[in-house]
């Protein structure tokens, strides 16, 4: 079945179980937000840039969640919104191959965050860690990674309903954790707030504090994920998502004013990353630790449910096997909850909490930026090819065109059995033309290493190409090896597509010193 074979009109089958917009929609999405970042990082921000910055900073951003929310409550309203969240919207509003470009990626992404919350989990866990239990290691780490991946994912197989049900009590100590710091600064006396910007610990400026702070209002979209799953969409959707929103917005303001104006830490105290909850709060970590992996769970579960479910709208739509269609009694999608347990399993052999966020961060943003940047071109009358590069072949798939080894492909083109004329296909865009990739590019770096200017392929290939495009577009692997070099000695520019948070930003510092070597 190809896309343009699917009739709009059919969704994936709908789970028996349904939630209204308190718990399908609100619950999730509030505790995504109330998360790690208010935690870690809000004293750090307050500490760096004082009180009306760091209320500006919440407002800015706050604002575009907002205004993205408003967006995505409109969309929701005007349609019958099925399986599939943020992917269904997008592919009945800009259609399937646009909506698969999206939807590919945007299930491996949530999958990741599964292993990625889970290492947030297992290193908060080894912080308290008791010294009769012998030191820690990387290892200790990752096994407790994978004992978390397991108990969610079971979890979640089992019942959606339990999976949100069990957000109550996380909600819970959310809120008591909140209590107890509202509770220790009434009783350790108060402060006049920092009422300039310092930076101390953060000479990069404003932009950076930003960047850090940004992923804290950006959970907001963990409800639209369980669209499938409620009752009435179109009312739950904007009712809850917009709820959470404004929800977010006053308690980070709340919180900020309090951490500002507390007696009991210094502005020195504040500027310095980690807990600084646990000097303020009235009982300390016995009451803060339990929020901060509440907070840690309830995104572990709001990742384990909405990945699944894009990949059984993704089965209804034709682009994944069917039988990630099929659910339990339940009306859980039973085998693509499994898959993407395995999945998120997989991803702990990445090494450690930093390397998977990275891995999340920027690569799949990467295939979001060149897909929609080459529709966008052509739709604006210029003649666009795009050439995979990447031997997972998602912007071929996403093009629609599936993966195919027995076509010429760019792995022919690198091994001059082809040439670059030989190889493009149409799109179902008029002026956007693709070279595709195929699984075969996986073996392209072995057997080249041996070859004569082998960095230097791809360009050669390009120049014998001729003219008649506008514009040449080259979306690259996740790895900075051949074929990625490749990519980056043929290219006159580079886009570099990052997210507002700290490890985007560790992310580009390396890119930057790759690209500095091969100029």
């Amino acid at each position: 079945m190809s896309p343009k074979d699917v009739d709009f009109n059919n969704y994936a089958p709908q789970p028996a179980q349904k939630f209204g917009a308190f718990l399908g929609v609100y619950t999730p999405s509030v505790l995504t937000i109330l998360g790690l970042i208010m935690y870690l990082r809000f004293g750090w921000v307050v500490g760096n840039l004082g009180l009306p910055i760091t209320i500006f900073i919440v407002i800015l951003a706050s604002s575009i969640t907002f205004i993205t929310g408003l967006s995505a409550s409109a969309v929701a309203t005007n349609m019958r919104v099925g399986v599939g969240g943020e992917y269904f919207i997008i592919s009945r509003s800009l259609g399937l191959e646009l909506g698969g470009a999206i939807g590919i990626p945007l299930f491996l992404c949530r999958t990741l965050s599964i292993t990625f919350y889970s290492f947030g989990l297992a290193e908060s866990i080894v912080m308290i860690w008791p010294a009769s239990w012998g030191a820690t290691t990387p290892a200790t780490v990752q096994l407790i990674a994978i004992i978390i991946i397991i108990i969610i994912t079971a979890v979640s197989g089992r019942s959606a309903g339990l999976a949100l049900k069990m957000q109550i009590p996380i909600m819970a100590a959310v809120a008591l954790s909140i209590a107890a710091l509202i509770i220790g600064v009434a009783n350790g006396g108060l402060r006049a707030p920092e009422l300039t910007a310092t930076y101390r610990t953060a000479p990069q400026g404003f932009w950076y504090v930003f960047a850090v702070f940004f992923p804290a209002v950006t959970g907001f979209t963990a409800g639209i994920g369980m669209s499938g799953d409620l009752k009435d969409p179109q009312r739950a959707i904007p009712r809850g998502t917009i709820s959470a929103v404004l929800t977010g917005t006053f308690i980070y303001l709340l919180i900020l004013i309090l951490l500002s104006v507390s007696a009991r830490v210094s502005v020195d105290d504040l500027a310095q990353p980690g807990i600084i909850w646990v000097k303020i709060a009235s009982l300390g970590a016995w009451l803060v630790y339990p929020g901060i992996w509440g907070a840690i769970l309830s995104s572990a579960f709001g990742s384990v449910l909405g990945g699944p479910r894009v990949l059984q709208a993704l089965a209804s739509d034709g682009l994944a096997p069917r039988f990630f269609t099929r659910l339990s009694k339940a009306g859980q999608p039973t085998i693509a909850t499994w898959v993407s347990g395995a999945v998120a399993l997989a991803a702990v052999a990445l090494g450690d909490l930093n390397a998977v966020a990275q891995f999340v961060t920027i690569l799949f943003l990467t295939l979001y930026v060149t897909i929609n940047l080459s529709a966008a071109l052509a739709m604006a009358g210029k003649k666009v090819l795009l050439v995979d590069c990447d031997p997972q072949a998602n912007a071929t798939t996403g093009l629609g065109h599936p993966a195919q080894q027995q076509r010429r492909n760019l792995y022919h083109v690198l091994l001059d059995e082809a040439d670059v004329a030989d190889t493009v296909l149409s799109t179902e865009i008029e002026n956007l033309r693709v070279v595709p990739a195929a699984a075969e590019l996986f073996g392209a770096e072995v057997e080249l290493v041996e070859v004569e200017g082998r960095e230097y392929l791809l360009r050669k290939a390009l120049s014998r190409a001729g003219e008649g495009f506008d514009f040449v577009l080259l979306d690259c692997p996740p790895s900075l090896g051949l074929l990625t070099v490749n990519a980056l000695t043929a290219a006159r520019r580079v886009i570099v597509p990052m997210q507002c948070e700290y490890y985007a930003l560790e992310g580009l510092s390396s890119l930057m010193n790759t690209l500095e070597m091969i100029r």
